[in-house]
């Protein structure tokens, strides 16, 4: 299993700027992680195009992935909302968490779910034909 993590921080950098050596490396992977900070209007915003553009490489309408709000520990000075990280997984039909990397609070989850988003389908669905398994330890 092959996994690309997409943390894409815009916190330094306000201005977008081109992906395409990011996408060079970044199709053939079995699962995705896309993160934004909660703190960071601009780090979600971005996630959209990086998604639109990282499903045109690899010329599917789905892929496995999980979109984690990170910083959560950061609650005042919020500028995305829960409902808009969950408003947005629902459309791409994946798995949605909110972290804090610095107090380690879900990390394994964001996994977990990765793990649970690889075993649907092509369309996004549960394959409940699948046998076998995975065993993380």
């Amino acid at each position: 299993m092959v996994v690309l993590l997409l943390a894409y921080s815009l916190a330094a950098n306000a201005r977008w700027q081109d992906t395409h050596d990011l996408f060079n490396y970044g199709v053939g992977y079995h699962g995705y992680i896309l993160i934004y900070s909660i703190n960071s209007r601009p780090s979600f915003d971005a996630l959209t195009k990086i998604n639109d553009k990282l499903l045109t490489e690899v010329g599917r309408g789905w892929l496995p992935r999980v979109l984690v709000g990170n910083k959560a520990d950061m609650e005042g000075l919020r500028e995305v909302s829960s409902d808009e990280g969950r408003a947005l997984a629902s459309k791409w039909r994946c798995s949605f968490l909110e972290v804090s990397a610095k107090h380690n609070h879900r990390i394994p989850d964001i996994f977990n779910a990765l793990l649970i988003e690889m075993d649907k389908n092509v369309d996004g669905h549960s394959d409940e034909k699948k046998k076998g398994g995975c065993i993380i330890t």
